[in-house]
């Protein structure tokens, strides 16, 4: 009978994959690399699922196919089961609505091993808000089954060896490729992106790398080379934990840990110092669990950070490693090895089960889905009847029309044009009523689109052009900044280039109220004019592509050679972890998902100030 554990140096590997992954997801700051370890679980997947495709046979048939897709069931299903039933109930009472709405399709998506692409939709993996999603790590078992139904049907060829050679070399190029630019596509609104973090195809390599070794995985008795060679691998994984640093993954840096990991899988055998290191008690114990671990990690992280607003304090993050490794040892003794060892059931009754549990579980997501309007009508009462208990909570927004923007005078004061969208309004009425700033510069302002003689006008008299708007991902473009920065320079202009400003996953009500309603201690803390712990929940709800999109734009600048001023800067701050949320009186920043009410734009020009944010523009007026 198969065993479950694989008592040497692969198993041992297994605990290398899984602590860093585990760690990645608990603090994603400190531990910004730990996602390689995904990386190493497929190549080992990739080794041992063609060691047990050939076994005893290099040829394939329909019965083996069946018992290999059967064990691959058997492996995993039953503990995924398991888990995803046990969040149900958790996360359903917990999750506020749009978030429930993206729990109940990650429901469907997970078991039937899809999340990939779901997840790989929504928004990138290192975000903020990724942390708070209990399913976001069943993205790499569902590319692995997409591995495991594809990949046996090339041993069904003749020249398997070649055929794979030919595929591993494709697939490379491809995901290089891919990753030098930003190839995407839309389906029902949601953005695909082929060279993402998610996408199956630039994965395929690394599981055909460990599958590649087995091919050339003849005995080689040479203990100095073996030791040197594995030492090598282990040096190439420790050097990626720690070095690693790329905006773009998995692309032509992701060899190394792949490298690394080939080395140690081909090369550790029995006598060297690599296999002796993974042989040992503690990196087979956590080998053998490693599974268990991954579903349950990621769970137990995202409830607790649901529940203090993505702000685990190192105690609560011990506790959810520790309570992981527990309940992920007891669900490898009474489940996994229950099913794949033991073998119980039947394997048609063990079929039935899974298929009718995979079904509920479907079941279960459209169910919620289907609570949309209901969800909507629950919100809108919430809000009602939060508006009754906080009626001095006023959200003004900005009329631009209020004032003139569209005439410098004939004072010395440095003159700045803002060209833009609908957020370069916001921005161009927050410094034009900054008491500070006026009396250094002075402001116009007009639309991206906008037409007249009047903006050409200002614009030749300005010494400097700011440029910000909602920049998206798939329109960022270096030569369109190229252009705009040649246009002002022929004109003796400075060209300042502005990062996109924050914007908040919160649907339809802006982001205090969501804030309120998803929580009464939020509410509690808001009667007490305590806005710390809001201001905190407020960075956890920022949207991923702006930190993303910034960066871009941010390089973007500093290859033209051109001032760049994130917005982000002067309303947050990276270290506390925290975004402006009220003014001192309690009075909203936000009206919507990003645009700054009245009382908004005062605070935020306090702490304009306050920061110094807007020095780079003082040394261009000093050196007019």
């Amino acid at each position: 009978m198969q065993t479950l554990s694989h008592h040497n140096h692969i198993s041992g590997l297994r605990a290398l994959a899984i602590v860093p992954v585990v760690l990645f997801h608990t603090n994603p700051t400190l531990f910004s690399n730990g996602y390689l370890g995904v990386d190493i679980f497929f190549v080992i997947s990739g080794y041992l699922i063609t060691k047990t495709l050939i076994t005893n046979s290099n040829d394939i048939d329909v019965s083996k196919l069946f018992n290999f897709y059967l064990k691959r069931a058997r492996r995993t299903l039953p503990a995924l089961i398991f888990v995803v039933f046990t969040t149900i109930p958790f996360f359903i009472f917990i999750l506020p609505p749009i978030q429930l709405v993206d729990f109940s399709q990650s429901l469907i998506t997970t078991v039937l091993f899809l999340s990939n692409f779901l997840f790989g939709s929504e928004n990138e993996y290192w975000g903020t808000l990724s942390e708070l999603k209990p399913l976001l790590h069943t993205w790499s078992l569902s590319i692995e089954w997409q591995f495991y139904l594809l990949f046996p049907f090339i041993f069904f060829f003749k020249n398997k060896k070649n055929l794979i050679i030919i595929i591993f070399i494709l697939s490379l190029l491809s995901a290089v490729i891919l990753n030098l630019n930003d190839h995407h596509f839309f389906i029902a609104n949601h953005k695909i992106r082929l060279d993402h973090f998610f996408f199956s195809t630039n994965r395929i390599w690394e599981f055909l790398a460990g599958s590649l070794i087995f091919f050339y995985n003849s005995e080689n008795k040479n203990r100095f080379k073996n030791n040197i060679l594995s030492i090598i691998g282990l040096g190439l994984l420790v050097i990626s934990f720690i070095l690693f640093d790329t905006e773009k993954h998995p692309g032509i840096f992701a060899l190394i840990p792949i490298i690394g990991t080939v080395l140690i899988i081909r090369y550790s055998v029995k006598g060297t110092l690599t296999n002796i290191i993974f042989n040992n008690y503690f990196f087979l114990h956590l080998g053998s669990i490693s599974y268990s671990l991954y579903l349950w990690h990621q769970p137990i992280l995202a409830y607790l950070k649901n529940i203090f607003s993505n702000n685990l304090s190192f105690q609560y993050q011990t506790f959810a490693i520790l309570l992981s490794y527990l309940i992920s040892l007891l669900t490898y003794n009474f489940v996994e090895k229950t099913f794949y060892e033991k073998k119980f059931l039947k394997d048609k009754i063990f079929i039935i089960l899974c298929s009718t549990c995979i079904s509920l579980i479907i079941l279960s997501g459209f169910l919620i889905s289907l609570k949309k309007d209901v969800i909507i009508k629950s919100i809108s009462q919430k809000i009602f009847i939060l508006n009754k208990k906080f009626p001095n909570r006023i959200l003004e927004g900005i009329n631009i029309s209020t004032i003139n923007a569209n005439t410098f005078d004939e004072s010395n004061r440095y003159k700045i044009h803002i060209i833009g969208d609908s957020y370069s309004d916001d921005l161009f009425w927050m410094l034009h009523h900054n008491k500070v700033l006026k009396k250094t510069f002075q402001f116009t302002w007009e639309g991206i689109d906008q037409k007249s003689s009047l903006f050409e006008k200002n614009r030749r008299n300005a010494e400097a052009i700011i440029y910000t708007e909602q920049f998206y991902e798939n329109e960022i473009n270096p030569k369109h900044f190229i252009k705009f920065k040649e246009k002002y320079i022929e004109d003796h202009q400075k060209f300042i280039l502005m990062g996109r400003p924050n914007e908040f996953f919160v649907g339809d009500p802006d982001p205090l109220t969501f804030a309120l309603i998803k929580s009464k201690n939020n509410q509690e803390l808001y009667k007490k004019n305590n806005f710390k712990q809001i201001d905190k929940y407020f960075y956890s709800i920022l949207k991923d592509d702006v930190f993303r999109i910034n960066s871009n734009l941010k390089k973007i600048a500093k290859d033209l050679d051109i001032i760049y001023l994130e917005r982000f800067d002067y309303a947050c701050d990276n270290i506390e972890k925290i975004c402006k949320s009220t003014n001192s009186n309690g009075l909203p920043i936000y009206f919507d998902q990003g645009h700054i009410t009245v009382s908004g734009a005062v605070a935020l020009n306090e702490m304009l100030i306050k920061k110094n944010w807007f020095k780079p523009i003082y040394e261009l007026s000093k050196n007019r």
